[in-house]
């Protein structure tokens, strides 16, 4: 089977009283989850692409799956963001319809809403804005002038990256896969998809469950662990290096840059686990890279991210007065698109044999027959395995504060990207401080202070590399 509908839909078949989800402690069997997923589909068959806010209840992942399953685009969307961002994405897509948890009393006017509680009870009739009927899903991702761009995966796309990831990153049926991140992050897809394709039991942790991962991870024997790595970095150095997570065999890190560091401490408590680094931005769907983490590798001081799978190519594009270059990769993980085609130019580019391209932005070196990853080219980064861009913390506050005077910048310590925001004033930075909400959740900086110099270059503009080497202290 070399397409993720039939590998799915294979489990549903084979393993009808195993697990598939497991939420709030309650277990949900194959069977159960088809039935529920049978009835979505009355619902939801005449739907080209679906909007769905993002929260982890049992009728989201039913949704996610009824689509995965029948072809139906779907896009995850936060409802802790400002209400004009989520508007915007809207107006990108033009869903068809926009499923909503019960509470949500927003006026939407772009479409028809409709909560989740209800959604078992009407039958749609609609005519769908999304031209492309291959698209499997849509993620939204932070651009560089402020406006989120919308990233087109195709049913193709994940076609490819199910089937290559599973080929290395081997996935049992026996396996209890851990859910931890958040839906609109592409890697959730992963967890989704990898889990149910193998018949594997798909562990989701809550916002309360996520404030202890490792307990969560020794009380229901997670054998599958998936997260960023800063994000266990605290809890792991609380566990202790004595313990043991025993049951885990397999551990997977993305999102962000992996360190020696921390994966001295994760491979002591975790001794009888596979780790792997998987790499790619959302327009390669998940992953375009990853490869297996071995002692050689920690010892070294340097992580590797691997290589892209056989049926791709890339190359190194030089990065004037560096010894990195720019990762640019083709082939049929490469995304379709944005969902406004004027953000397409200059990131995506035609290869050999006319394979589709995508420029990532991310400066790499080859070493050993491995990729690894060195830096961005631009001001975009990674925190918490959001991509972030710099610029776009900037503007929000700007226009939320009507103050000039605002910098952002990322600390890198050998744990993991801490945003901060810097201004010339206290007073400044009190009103920062009042409005800070006026930013997405995962875009509100760990620091906001004052400083009397902001560093500039000669031609006056902000010295980022400056600034940020202010504050390159240990967190």
């Amino acid at each position: 089977m070399n397409n993720y509908m039939a590998m799915m839909q294979r489990s549903f078949t084979e393993y009808p009283d195993r697990d598939c989800l497991v939420i709030d402690g309650v277990h949900y069997s194959y069977e159960e989850v088809a039935r529920k997923i049978s009835a979505l589909h009355s619902s939801l068959k005449n739907c080209r692409i679906v909007c769905l806010s993002s929260e982890k209840s049992l009728e989201t992942y039913l949704i996610i799956l009824c689509c995965l399953m029948n072809g139906i685009a779907f896009s995850p969307v936060s409802l802790d963001q400002p209400i004009d961002r989520i508007v915007f994405i809207l107006n990108q897509i033009k869903p068809d319809i926009f499923i909503t948890k019960d509470g949500f009393d927003k006026e939407i006017n772009i479409c028809r809403v409709i909560k989740k509680s209800q959604i078992g009870n009407v039958e749609l009739d609609v005519d769908s804005g999304l031209m492309n009927n291959d698209i499997a899903y849509v993620l939204f991702t932070s651009g560089s002038t402020g406006i989120p761009k919308g990233v087109l995966i195709s049913r193709t796309n994940l076609d490819s990256y199910a089937v290559n990831v599973l080929k290395d990153i081997k996935i049992k049926s026996t396996d209890r896969v851990s859910q931890f991140f958040d839906l609109t992050f592409d890697v959730a897809i992963h967890d989704i998809v990898t889990s149910i394709a193998s018949g594997a039991s798909l562990y989701v942790l809550g916002e309360k469950e996520r404030l202890f991962p490792l307990r969560y991870i020794e009380k229901n024997k997670i054998t599958v662990w998936f997260s960023v790595p800063s994000y266990m970095n605290a809890y792991v150095d609380q566990f202790g290096t004595d313990k043991q997570l025993e049951s885990i065999r397999i551990s997977i890190f993305a999102g962000e840059a992996l360190s020696a560091a921390f994966l001295k401490k994760w491979a002591k408590i975790a001794r009888s686990s596979q780790i792997y680094n998987l790499y790619g931005p959302t327009e390669t769907t998940i992953g375009i890279c990853w490869a297996e983490i071995f002692d050689h590798h920690i010892d070294q001081g340097e992580i590797p991210i691997g290589l892209p799978p056989g049926d791709h190519h890339y190359k190194i594009e030089a990065v004037p007065g560096e010894d990195a270059g720019e990762l640019i990769v083709y082939g049929p993980q490469v995304s379709v698109g944005y969902t406004d085609e004027l953000q397409n130019a200059g990131r995506y580019v035609m290869g050999p044999n006319n394979q589709r391209g995508y420029r990532t932005g991310d400066k790499v070196k080859m070493n050993d027959g491995l990729l690894y990853y060195v830096g961005r080219k631009d001001n975009q980064v990674k925190v918490k395995g959001f991509r972030i861009e710099l610029e776009d913390v900037e503007e929000v506050l700007k226009k939320a504060t009507g103050i000039l005077d605002i910098y952002c910048c990322v600390a890198k310590t050998d744990k993991f990207n801490k945003v901060v925001v810097v201004t010339s004033s206290n007073e400044h930075r009190d009103k920062i401080k009042e409005n800070i909400f006026s930013l997405p959740e995962y875009m509100i900086p760990d620091e906001i202070i004052s400083i009397s110099h902001i560093p500039r270059t000669q031609s006056g503009k902000i010295d980022r590399k400056a600034l940020s080497n202010i504050f390159h202290s240990p967190c």
